[in-house]
């Protein structure tokens, strides 16, 4: 074989692998909108590999905002200077939710007290069913503390992607433009459930002090491997693959977590109005896999609020086994490229598992499903 025959050979195979592989990930689109999103991106990510020039962001600096020292080492640091009386202790709960509207309303009722002034603001995922919408909505006009999103402000939710941070943060936006006052907010599923009083929720945060978060954040930052550390854009219901990511430089270390976690008006005008870290690393966390146990694990530790960090977000989530009871994978959660390297989701919470609850010690719980149990999964509410 001749030089020239190697050159065209290569060119050949070249050719051949990159539009192979663009034609496997464009086999997972649905629409056109979403065929170009991946192929553009596809594109910049090979003419970065091939011209080696930086991808967006590689090379930006992520610089922590957490003084050295501060880092919380658990929850008795932040008892110092304890709010005090829990009666005035006002919460905003923020649910995000995607079906089952009664119970949604059931976890709005439970929560909502004579008196005492709570507000609610609800973000329904833009594909659910527009009854859900509707019937929330509906439920939302007759009362002045709830507040559903509506138009623009909701966004299509995809399990693993960064729209389920969007969803949280449009509906954090919608609260502080709103002036809605509270003490501490809330994020929480609209398959979640207290497991306390109400009194008891407001008695436990206020025996905090005032700039207290609540978070479950692993203890160190995670190691990840070059191959299994990815890139991925997200539409029609899915993240894409588009080939490896590189980890972000600078002083920021990417930390894992819960999306679930209680926070303060301080903190939540930080996490919306921030330029300097929280604008860039939500341009980086939107590429990335199940972003919102990165994002907001990796923000609060490089935040101004590190020393108030408690090491507990007063949730209990179980991971157990499988939800489908099987070794079924849905496709649109097998991401990486091990193919049986999948996501999943909590188990749905049944009678049998209310005494493991009980001794939790937690103040919430999920995913409580009406569909569970043979479709008798709210009577678990009721026992």
């Amino acid at each position: 074989m001749t030089g020239g025959e190697v050159e065209r050979e290569a060119l050949i195979k070249i050719a051949s692998h990159a539009h192979g592989r663009l034609e496997g990930l464009l086999a997972n689109t649905n629409t056109q909108s979403c065929r170009d999103k991946v192929t553009k991106a596809f594109q910049e990510y090979m003419i970065a590999v091939l011209q080696e020039q930086p991808l967006p962001l590689e090379r930006h600096r992520f610089e922590s905002q957490c003084k050295a020292g501060a880092h919380s080492q658990g929850g008795g640091a932040s008892k110092v200077g304890a709010r005090g009386s829990p009666e005035t202790v006002r919460f905003l709960y923020l649910i995000l939710a995607h079906a089952q509207p009664q119970q949604v309303l059931r976890l709005i009722d439970a929560l909502d007290e004579p008196g005492q002034p709570h507000s609610f603001v609800v973000h329904v995922d833009a594909k659910a069913d527009a009854a859900v919408q509707t019937a929330l909505a509906a439920a939302a006009a007759a009362r002045a503390n709830v507040h559903v999103l509506r138009g623009a402000e909701r966004v299509e939710v995809q399990w693993g992607g960064f729209s389920v941070c969007q969803a949280m943060l449009n509906a954090l936006r919608y609260a502080v433009s709103h002036s809605l006052a509270f003490d501490w907010f809330w994020n929480l599923s609209g398959t979640s459930y207290p497991l306390a009083s109400n009194r008891a929720l407001r008695a436990a945060l206020a025996a905090h002090a005032p700039h207290a978060v609540f978070a479950d954040v692993a203890p160190a930052p995670p190691r990840f491997s070059p191959l299994g550390w990815n890139r991925y854009v997200e539409c029609d219901g899915r993240l894409h693959r588009i080939g490896r990511n590189f980890l972000p430089q600078g002083s920021v270390a990417l930390r894992t977590g819960s999306q679930w976690f209680v926070g303060t008006p301080a903190y939540a005008r930080w996490l919306l109005e921030d330029a300097a870290l929280v604008a860039p690393f939500a341009a980086y966390a939107a590429h990335v896999a199940v972003a919102d146990e990165i994002f907001f694990p990796t923000l609060l530790l490089a935040s101004p609020f590190c020393g108030g960090v408690v090491h507990d977000n007063l949730h209990h989530v179980e991971f157990g086994r499988r939800s489908d009871g099987g070794d079924a994978r849905a496709a649109e959660r097998c991401l990486m490229p091990d193919p049986r390297h999948c996501g999943r989701s909590p188990i749905a919470i049944t009678r049998d598992y209310l005494p493991v609850l009980e001794h939790s010690g937690k103040l919430f719980a999920r995913k409580f499903d009406a569909a569970a149990d043979g479709g008798g999964g709210n009577a678990v509410l009721d026992d």
